[in-house]
């Protein structure tokens, strides 16, 4: 049981958004990204890149307040990024946080297979949390590699990276995990694991996805630079402020032109 400070957050009806023929929060956006390593993928200019990596980063509470905020706004699934540097008791304490907001719908773990990854010291810790939460960890193709080959200076082909998936399935079928489909499932635990061991490409058209970095700041489109900073309304617990400034930042950016 995670100890909470302050009143509990409650789940917010936000109304509608009609205005300028700008559609609502809730169908522009169903998905939502959290980033939880410094070395993030984030699109942004390097000041804001080294202001990511340097910032604060949010803590429980503001993650709850966080993650009742955007279930209001009508995020259902969270994927949850970049765990590979994250604490495990942190990572448990986050994921069980989204598992108890009224809203959210499913949460899964997402690791990316990139070439330096000790899949020997992360997998078991990550598995252990499967099992007593209804979770998913999945496993997929390195974000980097879109045509499934390593960039330069890393070995060259596709041959590393299959072992690196090869090896993964070994580890799994070793710790009693059975497969069907991608899903893995395993009788003495909750969540299941997915393996994707292909690339996925993003189309910008049918992208849902909202992105939040670990330092409260939220991106609208891994393609635009700017971001709006909540951790003020976070740390003060102002869940109206919080939805007030995003529906009006969403709004503005629509209008114009940036996010379509």
């Amino acid at each position: 049981m995670i100890r909470k400070k302050g009143k509990r957050v409650k789940t917010i009806n936000t109304g509608t958004n009609k205005s300028l023929g700008v559609p609502k929060f809730r169908e522009r956006f169903s998905d939502l990204h959290l980033v939880m390593g410094r070395q993030s993928h984030l699109s942004c200019p390097p000041e804001r890149r080294k202001s990511e990596q340097e910032g604060e980063a949010l803590t429980l509470d503001d993650w709850e307040v966080l993650l009742s905020v955007l279930a209001a706004l009508g995020i259902r699934q969270v994927y949850v990024q970049d765990i590979s540097q994250c604490d495990t008791e942190h990572l448990r304490a986050v994921a069980s946080l989204a598992l108890q907001t009224p809203g959210l719908e499913h949460i899964t773990l997402v690791l990316s297979l990139e070439p330096r990854l000790d899949l020997a010291r992360l997998v078991p810790s990550l598995l252990d949390l499967l099992r007593e939460m209804y979770l998913t960890l999945q496993f997929q193709y390195p974000e980097s590699l879109s045509d499934g080959r390593h960039p330069a200076g890393e070995n060259d082909g596709v041959a590393p990276l299959n072992d690196r998936f090869d090896g993964l399935k070994e580890l799994l079928q070793d710790r009693g995990w059975a497969e069907e489909a991608e899903h893995w499932q395993h009788p003495n635990f909750q969540g299941e694991v997915v393996v994707k061991a292909s690339a996925e490409r993003v189309d910008c058209k049918m992208c849902r996805r909202l992105s939040v970095s670990q330092t409260g700041n939220v991106y609208l489109c891994l393609g635009l630079e700017e971001s709006l900073c909540l951790t003020p309304y976070l740390h003060d617990r102002d869940v109206i402020g919080a939805i007030q400034a995003l529906r009006c930042h969403y709004r503005e950016t629509v209008i114009s032109g940036r996010l379509r």
